[in-house]
């Protein structure tokens, strides 16, 4: 990626700066985008420039989990056989120099590894990768297309199975990586705090099981429609509720993060990248 280039992030009426992925009505901006449903929002949402810059034909996203391209980059897609690709156009807003048009969030449909492009890995929608078939590389180098650098998928894919075929485990364990709770007694809740100090850890972390309240055996774990997760005794009863995990890196760059079940316990995953976030990062949840 270009140094230079322009990098840009989305924005929205109402955008809370403490909940920076968390729509207006509850929803994880990533789920809508994995999930489909991105037309329900497409015209209530912009681009805002997080970085000024140059405006190629992929955008740098700041480490966000989406793609944007230009229209020059889309009429590149057919002409190769790619026909899987949805569109939404968004406006790029500027505070000192005219809005920028002709930019596109664009949504992959289709994990066969036959189709000419995929979202990578595994063909998800919510990512700033994409896995193309090499008659699109091509067809892009053919017309022009800037703003991208090219890496081989398969490697990458093989290299990826390999980790999880030697019995490795991505998953950080280490207590000592929580800060203990930053307890608020009037507002009967619980600070959590993650720091991610440097970038060789990977993005995946299991909660403590010290860290929460004593769940009852046979509880269960539910995800509610806005990134919150609660713990569930076996009458249906809320045993404990985990907010969604706010994170920034050092420099106050929000930083994509989100709760998970594993074994029905509690991971976080930190979607931080080296040479994009400045660290540490640092992920809050309010636990109540």
């Amino acid at each position: 990626m270009n140094d230079s280039a322009l990098w840009v992030e989305l924005g929205w009426e109402g955008q809370d700066e403490d909940a920076p992925f968390t729509l207006p009505d509850g929803r994880d901006l990533y789920r809508v985008i994995e999930d489909g449903p991105f037309a329900s929002i497409a015209d209530r949402v912009w681009l805002e420039v997080s970085n000024p810059g140059t405006t190629g034909d992929v955008l740098w996203t700041t480490g966000m989990a989406f793609t944007v391209v230009s229209g020059r980059f889309l009429e590149a897609l057919p002409a190769a056989g790619a026909r899987n690709v949805e569109a939404f156009p968004l406006t790029i807003r500027r505070k000192r120099a005219a809005d920028v048009e002709g930019y596109h969030l664009v949504v992959v449909h289709g994990e066969d590894p036959n189709l000419p492009v995929r979202g990578f890995p595994n063909g998800r929608r919510s990512t700033p990768w994409l896995d193309v078939h090499v008659d699109v590389l091509a067809e892009l180098r053919r017309r022009g297309i800037d703003g991208f650098e090219v890496e081989d998928a398969r490697e990458l894919s093989e290299g990826l199975a390999a980790e999880a075929d030697d019995g490795s485990d991505p998953v950080n364990r280490d207590d000592r990586l929580w800060e203990a709770y930053v307890e608020e007694p009037a507002a009967g809740a619980a600070v959590l705090r993650l720091r991610v100090e440097d970038g060789n850890l990977s993005g995946q972390f299991q909660v403590p099981a010290g860290r929460l309240s004593s769940s009852p055996q046979g509880s269960r774990l539910r995800e509610d429609p806005d990134g919150c997760w609660s713990a569930l005794a076996t009458d249906g009863s809320v045993v404990y509720t985990l907010s969604r995990p706010i994170a920034v890196d050092a420099s106050g760059t929000p930083v994509a993060s989100w709760w998970y079940e594993d074994g029905n316990r509690i991971h976080l995953n930190v979607d931080h990248l080296p040479g994009v976030h400045t660290y540490p990062v640092t992920v809050e949840a309010t636990l109540r």
